[in-house]
């Protein structure tokens, strides 16, 4: 024999029970999505900031200089020596020279807002001779991202006669010149550059004549 509907206190509490589980089950749903989207933004921003900066392959030399062992204390023996010649090199008469982000990647294509500054900048400092001196030259490339995070932007990178080689083009030159047309021996162009206010290795000084010789005839 089939009961008839009614209306308890217990089915209008399994009522209410069921409403409350739906709410619950809707504001779970929300924080998930949320939790998704805030996880793929920190992936991207670790990849921007911490990611490869190059995917250029290191070349045999490069191979070879990671393998070899490594000298305590850097090239020179006698800290007191290193720290004289580091001051110096700080002394010479500086130039910031700024690389700023281009025009074109300024602005974010999802929010349209410009980019803003991270930090100072990328620094790398350079050394150039200029008629009569040394200079020291530090390249600022920017660094700048968006409010929305969706966006990264840096400025151009310094042209450098070689990847990781601190002299410019005018002081290799002068160095060449120096050496080959003037005869001038190495020890002396080493002194010479010591009373510019440049302590440069001799064994430096010949890298440099031999890679401004080897950019010459490329």
């Amino acid at each position: 024999m089939a009961t008839t509907k009614h209306d308890c206190r217990w089915r209008a509490a399994t009522k209410r029970l069921e409403a409350k589980l739906a709410e619950k089950d809707a504001a779970l749903a929300a924080v998930t999505a949320r939790l998704d989207k805030l996880e793929r933004k920190m992936a991207l921003a670790n990849k921007q900031l911490l990611g490869p900066k190059r995917e250029r392959m290191p070349t045999p030399d490069e191979e070879a200089k990671k393998r070899e062992p490594k000298k305590k204390g850097g090239g020179y023996v006698n800290p007191k020596k290193r720290r004289e010649n580091a001051e110096a090199l700080e002394a010479l008469p500086t130039t910031v020279v700024p690389h700023p982000v281009g025009a074109d990647e300024r602005r974010c294509t999802s929010c349209g807002e410009e980019i803003r500054p991270i930090g100072t900048g990328d620094r790398s400092v350079e050394f150039e001779w200029v008629p009569g001196r040394v200079e020291r030259r530090v390249h600022v490339v920017e660094v700048g991202r968006c409010p929305c995070k969706q966006h990264y932007a840096r400025g151009p990178a310094p042209r450098r006669v070689r990847e990781g080689c601190t002299f410019g083009p005018g002081l290799l030159a002068k160095l060449a010149l120096d050496k080959c047309a003037d005869s001038t021996p190495i020890y002396r162009i080493e002194k010479q550059m010591r009373r510019c206010g440049v302590p440069i290795a001799r064994s430096t000084l010949n890298d440099n004549v031999l890679l401004a010789g080897g950019r010459s005839r490329s």
